[in-house]
């Protein structure tokens, strides 16, 4: 029995807000999935980076100013973003776990939008959830840099399609410009996707495309417009040259010490690309050759332009991680949108194929069985190297957290070597203004005479404790070279303590005298 006019119209009216439905369900249903794990309630851990933002964020909330009173070596937004999240849970982490939902839940929401347009809704659905399984196993926990750039990025590609779309582009190059200068100031290397739209746009100007140049230079205004506005932000609090210097030219010296030569650089990148276990990274190797070779003819001028401005995107990134010298297996999430738009490349391909063969119900299902066993493999290759990282134990930093805050007042300061995480959960205030020790362990001249900087703070402002931590890597008050300054002040300081409490191995000394 065939249906009647109105009963086709009300099928027809409801795919659309199916659809809409999906569009939301699957980003948010993927971004829950992610964070879900390494939520406070069932992680009581952080890694060690989210604790110096964390706790940068909380001093920020009592007047200090990064660079001056709080030294690290990145840019400055990700300290604003976790000023943010403490605000919202002071000495929790509950209000940056909720901003960084909401910011992945964006992230995959502009990355379907994007898929979808280029290759369908079953494509963006599979890669989607793709790209957002690759992070959970990359991603150490939640809020490190390159987490709060993945919105950015796909927000630019997004932008960059729908410029070219356009008979005005200028609008969204400027919106791209924009976007660029956030993510050059939450994470200096993640800006490979900016770097590919100049260079792809340089090309277009030096064949004569119309526009070109003015859509280079609309994004480079955008990009200069965020990246000025904060630079004189910090000109007039008078920080502007320790700004500079921390997160700027230091990272220079970081990356030529951390990694000596090509060759370093090479097996870091090898050893640390955790990523090319994952699924999407194969599928997305496939769709590279999709792209390429499959009906060329067929293509939209404006996908071929993509498909050149996503090789570049991820040549481009890894050779910006390896710039870095120091690899971290995180590094690599810059690599996701175009591995993500890759796979959706492969996804739409193998479907036209097996539509075209048996059909399209025989086509879903198909890609639908391929992508969940994808999906097993996926989580069965790295379920036994992630067993245990988000257990709940009371170990030794929650024991330092717990004494502190019973040990000490609230106006006290205390020493946490090399860990930030105390201080900001115990809500106490570090004697220092280096968050990182790493800068101190130069045994050049400007790492010792950061060193003896730190040494002075620390005698100048006794804290009530020092806690050793015993982490690999550094002994406590233990500076390279030999420095007859530092080592008299690291006895002077010393003579002021004693021990006072051992928490598994972690040594609590106490002040006992002036």
């Amino acid at each position: 029995m065939g249906m009647n006019a109105k009963q086709k119209q009300g099928k027809q009216s409801s795919k659309p807000g199916a659809a809409r439905l999906l569009e939301l369900l699957i980003p948010l249903g993927g971004a829950l999935a992610v964070m879900l794990p390494v939520a406070p309630r069932f992680a009581l851990e952080v890694n060690d980076n989210s604790g110096v933002y964390l706790y940068a964020g909380w001093r920020i909330l009592q007047g200090d100013l990064p660079y001056l009173q709080l030294w690290d070596h990145k840019p400055p937004l990700i300290f604003y973003i976790n000023a943010l999240g403490a605000a919202l849970t002071p000495g929790s982490q509950w209000g940056i776990w909720a901003l960084e939902l909401l910011a992945l839940t964006l992230a995959a929401y502009l990355g379907y939008k994007l898929i979808k347009a280029q290759f369908g809704s079953l494509a963006a659905g599979l890669s989607t959830v793709l790209w957002l399984m690759a992070l959970f196993f990359i991603f150490l926990g939640g809020n490190q840099t390159t987490d709060w750039t993945l919105p950015l990025q796909f927000g630019a590609l997004l932008l960059f399609t729908r410029a070219e779309a356009h008979e005005k582009p200028e609008r969204g190059y400027f919106l791209i410009g924009l976007l660029g200068g956030l993510a050059f100031l939450i994470k200096q290397t993640a800006v490979g996707v900016w770097l590919a739209i100049g260079v792809l746009l340089l090309i277009w100007a030096l064949r004569r495309e119309p526009k070109a140049w003015r859509k280079l230079g609309v994004m480079t205004g955008g990009v200069l417009a965020v990246v000025l506005a904060v630079g004189l932000y910090f000109f007039a609090k008078g920080a502007l040259a320790e700004a500079w210097q921390a997160a700027f030219m230091y990272n220079f010296h970081f990356s030529a010490t951390a990694a000596r030569s090509p060759g370093d650089r090479l097996r870091n990148a090898v050893d640390l690309s955790y990523i090319a276990r994952l699924p999407i990274f194969s599928i997305a190797i496939l769709g590279v050759l999709a792209s390429a070779f499959f009906p060329r003819k067929k293509q939209d001028p404006r996908k071929r332009g993509l498909f050149a401005l996503l090789l570049l995107d991820g040549t481009l990134e890894l050779g910006l991680i390896l710039m870095t010298g120091d690899v971290s297996k995180y590094y690599f999430e810059t690599i996701l949108p175009a591995l993500a738009l890759f796979s959706a490349a492969a996804f739409a391909v193998f479907d036209q194929w097996l539509a075209s063969a048996g059909g399209k119900k025989t086509s879903r299902r198909a890609v639908g069985a391929l992508a969940l066993a994808l999906l097993a493999l996926g989580f069965g290759l790295e379920t036994v190297e992630r067993a245990g990282v988000y257990q709940q134990s009371l170990n030794a930093r929650q024991g330092a957290i717990r004494y502190a805050r019973e040990n000490t007042r609230p106006e006290d300061t205390v020493l946490v070597w090399r860990d930030t995480r105390v201080n900001y959960f115990a809500q106490r205030e570090s004697p220092t203004r280096y968050l990182v020790m790493r800068p101190l362990m130069d045994a050049n001249e400007e790492g010792q005479a950061r060193a003896l900087e730190f040494l002075d703070e620390l005698l100048a402002d006794k804290p009530a404790l020092m806690i050793d931590t015993k982490m690999d890597g550094w002994a406590f008050l233990d500076f390279p070279g030999q420095n007859p300054q530092i080592e008299e002040k690291v006895r002077l300081l010393m003579s002021y303590y004693e021990p006072e409490e051992m928490i598994s191995d972690w040594v609590v000394y106490r002040l006992v005298g002036e």
